[in-house]
């Protein structure tokens, strides 16, 4: 027996083309009130509406066995097109940085990583001690997590340009995607184009952002994030363990998802759970405490210093705006720091703090919410989908109200909303 509901499918590749359109197509064409409202309504639809589209599904018995040849004949040919992209991708970025060389002026992300953070590993001194970088006028503690920044000791070591890794890691999770896809029963038809969905977000993001992806680390990230969505369907608690790992040693918008995760797998299998969460406990210890905070524990104190000062700083516009110009970074259409900034009463450090408090509020709303229907949604999706869902839910909510929005954060998100996509076809649809 199958299930059938394609017309709601289409409504949610609708949200998902609505997301890919408002990032980057159509990005702030509907001005700052309106794009982070239609932004993250799509993303909140393309979290909740799974549950709907399966809990209307009605059966139809047919024969769903295909020729062994055509099983083989999609599966090889999601595997071509895979390489084909992949070698497009390989050549653009190797265009790109040929074009767009990591310049300081540009950003500071790249830079600071291979001359502070790297170099300061490679070399056994303190990774985070205070350091006095660039032109920011005081000494401050480096702030990025070890997945950040580590993997970029590889190609610092190779002597190659450090980018390259972000090309590697995001093939590799692609590559890891469409393995899991293969091997489920998604009907084989949805196969093939679903293996070309990261690739229409990073090529979307090649032609319409480039200048971000090149002088920022987010393609690793949304690697990491694509990795951990296809690993929630995959049995194995060292991969879920690692999963889990990349991105919360990453960036901190993990963490009001875990609560859910862990809460999901403990009613699910106390053995997956507790062998989940030896694993992670394990790799923040080989990872981050062993080599890092316990050499130099006092460093935690000031780690999230620089955040409200770096917001600060981009809330009063940037050095080459006009005095009273709106702050670029707020105003491109992302998140509702641009709200808080004009209809908020109070000097700017107000307003932030506002936003702040704001921010943990929703955070906590958006992590309870799942886990108070858990078990009405567990009676309609998997314990995996449900999980699926309730991570896009919770990062939805997170840089919706994340204190600068810049645009490359948002394209995290992205790689959640193509596992949904992928995902969904396989619950008794």
């Amino acid at each position: 027996m199958i299930w059938r509901n394609n017309k709601k499918i289409n409504y949610l590749f609708v949200a998902f083309v609505a997301e890919l359109l408002l990032m980057f197509y159509l990005r702030n064409d509907v001005g700052y009130i309106l794009s982070p409202l239609l932004i993250t309504t799509s993303g909140i639809f393309l979290a909740v509406y799974p549950y709907f589209i399966i809990l209307k599904a009605e059966p139809k018995v047919t024969c769903n066995k295909e020729p062994i040849a055509y099983l083989y004949c999609i599966k090889r040919w999601s595997w071509i097109g895979f390489v084909c992209l992949s070698v497009i991708f390989i050549f653009s970025s190797y265009l790109l940085f040929q074009a767009q060389p990591v310049n300081i002026a540009q950003s500071d992300i790249i830079p600071f990583i291979r001359d502070v953070m790297v170099k300061r590993f490679i070399n056994g001194e303190a990774v985070y001690a205070p350091v006095k970088f660039n032109d920011y006028p005081v000494m401050f503690t480096p702030n990025y997590l070890p997945f950040q920044w580590l993997p970029f000791a590889l190609a610092v070591l190779a002597n190659v340009d450090m980018r390259w890794i972000s090309v590697l890691a995001f093939i590799s999770s692609t590559a890891f995607y469409i393995y899991n896809n293969n091997k489920s029963d998604v009907q084989n038809k949805n196969k093939l184009w679903h293996a070309f969905l990261p690739f229409a977000v990073l090529f979307s993001i090649y032609i319409k952002q480039p200048r971000d992806a090149a002088h920022t680390i987010e393609i690793l990230i949304m690697a990491y994030y694509l990795f951990l969505s296809s690993a929630l369907f995959v049995k194995g608690s060292f991969i879920k363990g690692l999963s889990l790992t990349l991105p919360l040693l990453s960036r901190f918008s993990l963490l009001f998802w875990l609560p859910v995760y862990f809460y999901d797998l403990l009613s699910t299998s106390f053995k997956t759970f507790l062998l989940s969460g030896l694993m992670l406990l394990c790799f923040i210890l080989v990872f981050f405490i062993m080599p890092f905070v316990l050499p130099d524990p006092a460093f935690l104190k000031t780690f999230n210093d620089i955040y409200l000062d770096g917001a600060i700083g981009e809330w009063n516009g940037q050095a080459w705006q006009q005095p009273g110009d709106r702050p670029f970074q707020l105003f491109q259409g992302f998140g509702f720091a641009s709200w808080f900034y004009m209809f908020f009463d109070g000097s700017l450090k107000e307003k932030i703090l506002a936003l702040k408090m704001t921010l943990m509020i929703v955070c906590v709303i958006s992590l309870l919410i799942p886990i108070f229907t858990y078990k009405k949604a567990r009676n309609v999706v998997s314990s995996e989908l449900f999980s699926l869902m309730a991570l896009k839910f919770c990062l939805t909510f997170f840089y919706a109200f994340i204190l600068v929005p810049y645009i490359y954060l948002f394209w995290v998100p992205l790689m959640v909303s193509v596992v949904i996509l992928s995902r969904v076809a396989k619950e008794k649809i």
